[in-house]
């Protein structure tokens, strides 16, 4: 979509989560998030999915992510393997 689409959020709207969250839920709108700190992101996603190098490489609910040891490991504890 142009940039300044009426269908599109200002920059901004949904930090937090709340906004986007609400609209989801009162108006059934699909609200999309890309960020990069990974533990807000799967405590907010009712789905997820993690990229390496463009290509979708593991996804489930925001909660089945973070239980992953890869996940983890590689986004959730500084990169420590065990």
């Amino acid at each position: 979509m142009p940039a300044g689409d009426e269908s599109t959020l200002p920059h901004g709207v949904g930090q937090g989560g709340g906004d986007g969250r609400q609209l989801n839920r009162q108006d059934g709108l699909t609200v999309l998030v890309v960020e990069q700190n990974a533990n807000h992101a799967l405590n907010l996603a009712d789905r997820g999915y993690v990229m390496v190098n463009g290509l979708i490489a593991l996804a489930g609910t925001g909660a089945e992510l973070l239980q992953r040891p890869e996940i983890r490991a590689a986004y959730l504890e500084g990169g420590r393997r065990g």
